[in-house]
């Protein structure tokens, strides 16, 4: 498949297209990207052996959607954790389509109480689509 034909299905918000994209741009820096689309929400697990710098993949991850400009993607959620962690250690939420706003980390999380504590003691934690479980 053509650079061309990748952009092009990236533009229709092809998940896969995209993820290819993403992790041209994040090759540089050691990170990993993994993709998954649930409506208008586009979810991306960074990863890497150390813990992805939050700050320049929200720069490159925003420049690189709004250059893109998919018209079904309305918001970019992304997580960051190290390799073999189950849980990411950063979030944030990009609202595309309202330039150079996003989200401070945990605003748009997707959160869930635990089940193995009681009823009294349970806690919250993040958790990702099931396409990034482990």
């Amino acid at each position: 498949m053509s650079q061309q034909e990748i952009l092009t299905r990236a533009k229709q918000g092809d998940p896969q297209a995209i993820a290819f994209l993403i992790n041209q741009a994040l090759t540089t820096i050691g990170v990993k990207a993994r993709v998954s689309i649930q409506k208008n929400n586009l979810h991306l697990l960074l990863e890497s052996s150390q813990l992805p710098d939050r700050q320049a993949c929200i720069r490159v991850v925003h420049q690189g959607m709004q250059r893109l400009n998919a018209s079904s993607i309305d918001f970019v959620n992304i997580y960051g954790r190290r390799l073999g962690h189950t849980i990411p250690e950063w979030t944030e939420v990009i609202e595309l389509y309202r330039p150079s706003i996003y989200h401070p980390a945990g605003v748009g999380t997707i959160w869930w109480q635990s089940e193995n504590t009681n009823s009294s003691q349970k806690s919250l934690e993040p958790t990702l689509p099931s396409l990034f479980q482990q």
